[in-house]
């Protein structure tokens, strides 16, 4: 989580009992996922407008969703929505999409933020590599279903160190056979988040 709204979670955490208890000795593997909801919104106060990534010819899909998965088992529940467009703004494609399995969850801890602030104990951070089907409607084709690789990074760990250097907040799809956005654009009202359910 970025710095700048570390001390709205701070607040947020004192209003609202943690969901659940970070396990002790074991790390945990159950989770809630969050990409730019209502959730983050009423944790933060600031809007969330979707994560957002970039593919090389500069187009822009716009993310947001919830779920859960379990690192352990490599099941997933969940989606979301996706807007697809060009850089000049006009919309490509548009649909929801649906978590279909975990290829890969990289923990980096829980409950600090990357500029030390403490957080509720089972808010987590790390990089979830999901499967998932995009079923939605494209201006130049019509409907169609496709499936992606879907990268969440959030950025929380046990302290600040445990966050790689360089990381940034957000998420990229790979849509193989159609388009890659493959540069995570990082910003505000694109935040995600992991919580721990033991």
């Amino acid at each position: 989580m970025k710095k700048r709204v570390l001390v709205s979670f701070v607040v947020f955490a004192l209003a609202v009992p943690a969901l659940v208890s970070q396990a002790g000795a074991g790390a945990p593997v159950k989770f809630r996922w969050h990409i730019a909801n209502a959730f983050l919104q009423t944790a933060t106060g600031i809007s969330q407008t979707g994560a957002r990534a970039r593919a090389d010819n500069g187009d822009l899909v716009t993310v947001t969703g919830r779920g859960r998965f379990n690192s352990s088992t490599g099941g997933a529940a969940g989606g979301g929505a996706f807007l697809h467009t060009t850089a000049a703004g006009a919309v490509v494609g548009f649909g929801t999409w649906t978590a279909t399995g975990v290829r890969d969850f990289e923990l980096f801890g829980c409950g600090v933020g990357a500029g030390g602030a403490e957080l509720p104990p089972n808010f987590c951070g790390g990089v979830l590599t999901l499967d998932v089907r995009l079923r939605g409607i494209s201006l130049a084709a019509g409907a169609v279903t496709l499936d992606g690789v879907l990268v969440v990074t959030c950025l929380i760990g046990d302290s600040p160190e445990d966050i790689p250097a360089g990381a940034e907040e957000g998420i990229t799809l790979d849509v193989p056979g159609a388009v890659t956005f493959g540069d995570l654009v990082p910003e505000d009202g694109g935040l995600t988040l992991f919580v721990s359910r033991g």
